[in-house]
């Protein structure tokens, strides 16, 4: 899957960072280089994050899933 990295500035000057096919933590770390955390109004995590966190559990836990 391509990676990409929107980037939308509106009138206000109010950024929103959108990923796509970045996965887990690794996600996180992109968005670090856009915005530090304490420089976020509001954070929210695709389904794609929970997924690879979630595979990495199961296969930690020695389930395939």
């Amino acid at each position: 899957m391509r990676k990409t990295i929107t980037i939308e500035i509106d009138a206000e000057g109010k950024a929103t960072v959108d990923l796509v096919g970045f996965h887990g933590k690794g996600c996180a770390k992109v968005l670090d280089d856009f915005a530090p955390r304490e420089a976020r109004l509001m954070e929210r995590s695709k389904a794609e994050y929970y997924a690879a966190e979630l595979q990495k559990q199961r296969q930690k836990a020695g389930h395939d899933g």
